[in-house]
C-alpha cells in the first residue's frame, strides 16, 4: 500500500487536482442515503 487516502481526498486526485494547483474546491457524495461534502484547500500540493 502506497497511501490510505479518504474518499474526498481520492475524488480530488482522481480529477487531478494534486497536480500543483492552489485554490479551494468542494467534494461531493449523493450515495447511500447521504449528501456527503467537503471543502479541500489546496495550497502547494497539499490538501
Amino acid at each position: 500500500m502506497l497511501r490510505l487516502l479518504n474518499e474526498p481526498t481520492a475524488a480530488a486526485i482522481a480529477y487531478g487536482l494534486d497536480s500543483g494547483q492552489e485554490g479551494v474546491i468542494a467534494v461531493y457524495d449523493l450515495g447511500g442515503g447521504t449528501f456527503d461534502i467537503s471543502i479541500l484547500r489546496l495550497s502547494r500540493g497539499v490538501f
